[in-house]
């Protein structure tokens, strides 16, 4: 069953068969990225998405703390034709409307954005799958041995108090690991990309891509699997006066990827268009 959707392999025999109906129906094709941003709190998470969707300096200066987490679905198109991430104007159910749009295999990203205080933490690891690619995002202003500010992360009477931001670094990589790694090594490894926000206040650890790679990787035990996550090419250097084009160009090549590439029941995706447009009157949860 090449195309299905890892979830449907893992049913049960009635469930499965219940798939196979399903797809006499007909079928559509669906390509949806899913990236997940995390680091320590005021690394820059929030202000990186804001950037990347060509926000204003002004709407940037008013970001406030992410908390829990924000969702900000399909966000993106990608446009094939000029290899680029394109903003979404409108929904793109709506699009789903629009005559023979159902045999259109339109492209999306979904961009998680995760609170970065530590009292969220328990709740984040729900959401980590290796059905996504990660964006670490690392202050480089901050040296890694230097212990969080309280006024950063209140980390007090919390397992965290006292963690320097080479902990929390560390955390997530460690929790990317262990939720995303799958048991089958035919599987890809977890796409992880490290964002190193501040780049022009970088301290003296960071000197260059490099140095800050070295860094990183003595965070990690001797001989850590880990190490696998921290490279040179996967780093993206990030600040006010540097141009993203570098980081979008690696989103758009991410979310090009076949991974995402699915093949489910038309039905499925009229179910969908159906939650989309009664949640603007009616209370939806998701389950």
């Amino acid at each position: 069953m090449v195309g299905v959707p890892a979830e449907v392999l893992k049913w049960d025999q009635e469930a499965r068969d219940r798939y196979v109906e399903y797809l006499k129906t007909g079928t559509q094709t669906v390509h949806h990225a899913r990236g997940m941003i995390v680091g320590c709190a005021g690394a820059g998470k929030t202000t990186l998405l804001k950037r990347v969707l060509g926000c204003s300096e002004e709407e940037i200066k008013k970001v406030k703390s992410t908390e829990g987490l924000e969702v900000h679905e399909e966000i993106f198109e990608l446009c094939d034709k000029t290899k680029s991430l394109k903003v979404r104007t409108r929904p793109m159910d709506d699009r789903n409307n629009e005559e023979n749009a159902t045999d259109i295999e339109r492209k999306s990203l979904t961009l998680f954005d995760f609170g970065g205080q530590c009292a969220y933490y328990a709740c984040h690891q729900i959401y980590l799958t290796r059905r996504a690619f990660y964006v670490v995002v690392v202050d480089a202003s901050k040296c890694l041995d230097q212990k969080v500010d309280k006024s950063v992360c209140d980390q007090d009477g919390t397992v965290f108090s006292g963690w320097t931001y080479g902990d929390y670094f560390m955390f997530w990589i460690k929790s990317i690991h262990t939720y995303c790694v799958s048991d089958t090594e035919k599987d890809p490894k977890p796409i992880v990309i490290i964002a190193a926000t501040h780049w022009k206040k970088r301290s003296r650890q960071f000197k260059d891509k490099k140095k800050m790679m070295k860094s990183l990787q003595c965070q990690l035990p001797k001989s850590s699997r880990l190490s696998q996550y921290i490279g040179e090419d996967n780093i993206y250097c990030v600040d006010f006066t540097l141009p993203l084009h570098d980081l979008e160009t690696c989103f758009f090549n991410i979310a090009s990827n076949q991974q995402w590439r699915e093949k489910i029941p038309k039905e499925w995706c009229s179910f969908g268009k159906e939650i989309y447009r009664n949640k603007r009157s009616k209370k939806i949860l998701k389950i």
